[in-house]
Parts: C-alpha cells; structure tokens; sequence
C-alpha cells in the first residue's frame, strides 16, 4: 500500500496548477453550454391525437389537450410552432369496450425537433373505448328570436336525416339531432 501512495501522491501533484486550470475551464464550459441551451417554451392546449384501430371509438375522455414544457437552445425555441405540436396516443392495442388510463410521455410529442420535453400535464389521461357504429337518425330545427307578426309554425330540414358514426352506447341514446339555432327575429315571411 505505500508503494501506491508516492504514485498517487505524483499524480495528484505534478502540474497540479495546470490541472486545477483545467477543472475550472472545463467548470466554467459546461455553465456556459448549460446556459446556451436552458431556454424554456410552455405551449398550452397541446391537441391530443388518439391513434385507435379500426371499430373502435372514444365514448370520453379526461383530457382533450394538455400543455408542454419545452427546454432547447433559443433558436429551436424561436423556430418552434405551436400549431404543429401534438400528442400522438395509441390506443392500438387497448379492448374495445374498457377504461384505460394512458401516460403520455415525451416521446408522444410531435413537432418539436431539437427540443427535450422537461414537463406534461396531465401526464396521464383516462380514456373510455366503445364500438364504433352507424345510425341514421331525422335531424329537428330550432329557432331563436320571434317573428315580427305571428309564430313559427314549421321548420323543415334538407337533408330530414343524418348519418352519425360514433360510440355504440352514446348513439343509442341519440334519437335525434337539432341543427344549431335559426335566428328568426323580426322575420316577416318563409325564408
């Protein structure tokens, strides 16, 4: 043990003002790298974008967006565009009729090359998976406001039906649709 001492001792000593230069050189590079690209980004209501297979839908959902931390060099940031930044979750290989809780991580965001993602909220999100079906359902007319003289007496729809795609449960529970409301105030004749 003491023949390794000397040498050890050689090794810490010997240029040791060039060594100790060193640490603080290489101290002070990394500060400044850590500083270059330390720039943050919070991109708020990031759009989710479920991925799922063929005759499955989403009857809900705890979450429709999320917000993303964002840390890179200020130029990535200054190139960043929030509109082309989402969430890409896959429900692929999730049942058809379940609940399942998803974790969205930083490898579900896309379009943010040169960026790392620090932060995700909500990091999890919980999904309710139905069949997907067709129905065809009549679609009803609302009004809004009063005529001038007299009342609604009829509101007629073209096309009379609807063909809606969506989650078995929800669309058994859909006898019909309304179209959004038909402003008719102060109206005189058929229009």
């Amino acid at each position: 043990m003491d023949d390794k001492l000397p040498w050890l001792k050689r090794l810490v000593a010997h240029n040791w003002e060039i060594k100790v230069m060193s640490l603080l050189l290489a101290v002070i590079t990394w500060f400044a790298v850590r500083a270059a690209i330390s720039f943050e980004m919070a991109v708020r209501d990031v759009k989710l974008d479920p991925q799922l297979k063929e005759g499955m839908a989403i009857l809900d959902q705890s979450a429709s967006s999320v917000d993303v931390t964002f840390r890179g060099s200020q130029d990535d940031i200054q190139r960043l565009d929030p509109r082309r930044v989402r969430a890409v979750v896959d429900l692929r290989a999730k049942g058809t009729t379940s609940t399942e809780w998803v974790n969205v991580g930083a490898g579900d965001i896309e379009g943010a090359r040169g960026l790392n993602v620090i932060y995700i909220n909500p990091a999890r999100i919980r999904f309710l998976l139905d069949h997907e079906e067709e129905k065809r359902v009549p679609v009803k007319g609302r009004t809004t406001g009063r005529p001038l003289a007299g009342e609604v007496e009829e509101v007629t729809c073209d096309p009379s039906t609807v063909l809606l795609r969506g989650p078995a449960r929800k669309l058994k529970s859909t006898p019909l649709v309304y179209t959004e409301p038909i402003d008719v105030d102060g109206r005189i004749a058929s229009f």
